[in-house]
This record gives structure tokens, C-alpha cells and sequence, in this order.
């Protein structure tokens, strides 16, 4: 989430007519305020898509630590972005041989 007010917003906002700017908010006005013609909207993900995201990012933790895997779904809220950097940081650190880290 970058922006939680719409300065927050704007501060992105920099460069020519030809760069495209993304803004992450869970605040609908302020998207609105920042993107006149249109937002998106992302929605959190269940916990059974949160795990299948994990397990295509992180397979082999999430076969080998799913209860745990499962309660990190639930302490991001399901929320993709957050599960996509936790998933790329579980990846990185099981492939740089350090699965005690990711017991702590």
C-alpha cells in the first residue's frame, strides 16, 4: 500500500506524458483522485488461492511447511501483493540453502 493520502499519491507522480504510474491504496477515493479515467480494483485472495500463489512461487515450502505456509496467507490477509513478496522471499531463501531461516 504506497499511498494512504492522496500527497502520498501524487509524490509518485512523476514524468512525461508517455509514463504510466502505479499507485497501491486501500483507499477507493484516493485512487479515483489519482486516476481520473479508471482504477482497479484487487481483491484479497481466499486462503485456498493465497496457498495455490505460494505453491507456484514457493513449491517446495509450501509441500514441506504447509501449516505454516496457511498462517501466513491469514497474516497478510490474503492481500496478493504481500503474498507475492512473501513468496518470492520464502523461494530465494530455500534456494540460498537456508531452510532454518524460514522456520523462525
Amino acid at each position: 500500500d504506497d499511498a494512504w493520502r492522496i500527497e502520498d499519491a501524487l509524490a509518485f507522480q512523476v514524468g512525461g506524458v508517455n509514463c504510466a504510474h502505479l499507485v497501491t491504496t486501500r483507499f477507493p477515493e484516493i485512487a479515483l483522485q489519482f486516476a481520473h479515467d479508471g482504477s482497479t480494483v484487487v481483491h484479497e485472495l481466499s486462503e485456498d488461492e493465497g496457498m495455490s500463489l505460494l505453491a507456484r512461487l514457493a513449491p517446495e515450502v509450501v509441500a514441506s511447511k504447509p501449516g505454516e505456509v496457511r498462517s501466513l496467507v491469514g497474516a497478510v490477509g490474503g492481500l496478493p501483493l504481500a503474498l507475492t513478496l512473501v513468496g518470492r522471499y520464502l523461494w530465494s531463501h530455500f534456494y540460498k540453502d537456508q531452510p532454518y531461516r524460514l522456520s523462525a
